[in-house]
Order: C-alpha cells, then sequence, then structure tokens
C-alpha cells in the first residue's frame, strides 16, 4: 500500500534544499530518497539534485509497501481503465495522501511499481460503500475518467450486485422508495432522491436467501435501505438492522459496458453461500 506527502513549492530552490526544508528530512534521507527513486517532481521521478521554480509539486513517498493480495486483486487491466476486486473492507478513496487503507493507495501502489519512473494518475469511476466487496473500475487517465462518469451518471453502465437476505414473501421486487441521506444513515423519505432497485432470489436456503440485485440509479446504501425497508436487512448490515456477521453480505458481482461492448464478473463469496446451507 502507498503513502505520500506532496507540497507545491513557493520559493525557488535545488530538490535537496526543498525535500529538508518542506518535508523536514536531514541532508542524508533527502538524497536517499531521491536516489532511491522515492521522489516525484510534477508525476515524474526526478532523480538529480536539480533547481525547481515556484509552481512544482514534489511528492514523496513516505511508504510503499506491496500490494496485499487478500485485500484486492486486478481483475482486468484495459488500456485506460483497471477493473478491481476488493476483497476486504475498505474506504474506495484516498482520505488524503497518508492514508493506506483505501483501495486507491491499493491501487496506486500496483501501477507504481508497473511504472517506477512516473507517480500514476487513478481515480474511482464510482464508489463502493467501505463494507461491500466486489467489482470496482479505476481510471487511469482524466478523460476516461469524465467519459466513464457521464456513463454513470448516465445510466448507461449496468452493475449487478449479490446479496443474503432473511427470507421474503416473493422470488422478486422492484423498489422505488426515494432515499434521503441523513447524517448517520440513509432513509426512505418522499423528499429524498429518486431510487430504483430490482431484486431476484437466486437460490433459497433453510434460514437465507441468496440474491441478485439490479440499482437503476446509484444512492448511497441504496440496496441495504430498500432490502431494510421490506423488513429482510442484508445479513451482516448492523447499521440498518441486519444479524450479526462476520462481514455485510453485499457484493459487486458483475459490470457491463455496452458502449465499449466489456463485461466483467467476479465469483460470489464463499461465504455468501455457505450462508444458505
Amino acid at each position: 500500500m502507498l503513502a505520500y506527502k506532496k507540497v507545491r513549492v513557493q520559493s525557488p530552490g535545488n530538490l535537496d534544499f526543498l525535500l529538508e526544508t518542506l518535508f523536514r528530512l536531514n541532508k542524508q534521507k533527502a538524497s536517499y530518497a531521491r536516489e532511491r527513486g522515492h521522489v516525484f517532481v510534477d508525476d515524474r521521478i526526478s532523480l538529480s539534485n536539480r533547481r525547481l521554480g515556484p509552481g512544482a509539486e514534489i511528492k514523496l513517498i513516505t511508504e510503499f509497501g506491496r500490494p496485499n493480495q487478500k485485500f484486492a486483486s486486478i481483475e482486468a487491466v484495459e488500456h485506460s481503465y483497471l477493473v478491481i476486486n476488493k476483497k476486504q473492507g475498505g474506504p474506495t478513496e484516498l482520505a488524503d495522501s497518508q492514508d493506506t487503507r483505501s483501495l486507491q493507495s491499493w491501487v496506486l501502489s500496483y501501477l507504481l511499481r508497473q511504472n517506477p519512473k512516473q507517480f500514476p494518475y487513478c481515480q474511482a469511476a464510482h464508489r463502493l460503500d467501505s463494507e461491500t466487496t466486489g467489482l470496482i473500475i479505476f481510471a487511469i487517465k482524466k478523460s476516461v475518467r469524465k467519459e466513464l462518469n457521464d456513463y454513470f451518471e448516465k445510466r448507461q453502465i449496468h452493475k449487478t450486485y449479490l446479496c443474503v437476505s432473511r427470507p421474503f414473501s416473493r422470488d422478486d421486487f422492484k423498489a422505488n422508495e426515494k432515499l434521503l441521506k441523513t447524517d448517520s444513515k440513509v432513509i426512505v423519505h418522499e423528499e429524498g432522491k429518486e431510487a430504483i432497485t430490482q431484486a431476484r432470489c437466486l437460490k433459497r436456503g433453510t434460514h437465507f436467501w441468496l440474491w441478485s440485485v439490479r440499482p437503476k440509479t446509484g444512492r448511497s446504501h441504496q440496496i441495504r435501505v430498500h432490502f431494510a425497508h421490506r423488513g429482510i436487512p442484508l445479513l451482516g448490515d448492523s447499521l440498518y438492522g441486519g444479524e450479526k456477521a462476520e462481514r455485510l453480505f453485499l457484493h459487486s458481482q458483475k459490470i457491463e459496458i455496452p458502449q465499449i461492448k466489456k463485461t466483467y464478473q467476479a465469483a460470489p463469496p464463499k461465504e455468501f453461500l455457505q450462508a444458505l446451507e
């Protein structure tokens, strides 16, 4: 996982001097970091102690660990984006440049190992709740992030989730209750935003059912709230009344991008099927 500090140069100076003064490194550590390739100027590696002018941005890597395969894995590598399979809970985006808990820091670490000479661009095209696992797309070019964001906003990318809940009175349902975000959670409210969820039971167990869910909109906690509103909160979803479990049983299983004829799919976590036994 990757953590770094970044500073915008205000007054000109040699790189090592700026590392000493702006990052509070001693002379030996400043030259060591630069020579090891841990210093980037305007997102390109800087191995020489060159003079920088005002406006240059220095990034100093402070933690550079190998990406943990238990946290996430690469599902697909495309020219301008990556499809990541998030295996463990954690936030999608960096809270700040020192945050090593996020999926974004994991992806940055992976990209930097692929090309150690340039600090990578990496932004999520959409989000997953911290507790949700499964597929998520990260753009590695700014123009493509905007394009993917437009697809999501226009509902042109189709996502399918798997989840586990208690049995319901029907094998399928469509939820269209409006959702309103409060300080602590999301609630069903007539003054909320449009939210549409389609759910279909894939497999019945003795105590729990496995569902395939297609959210037509992308509201925060949408699937979780729509299921809880029907009296069947997801297994492990303590925020909305679900039974206690080792994890939230919600998984991003498939992403379809019709515009470029691409479909990505992840296997269901083994604990989802085990819950039905």
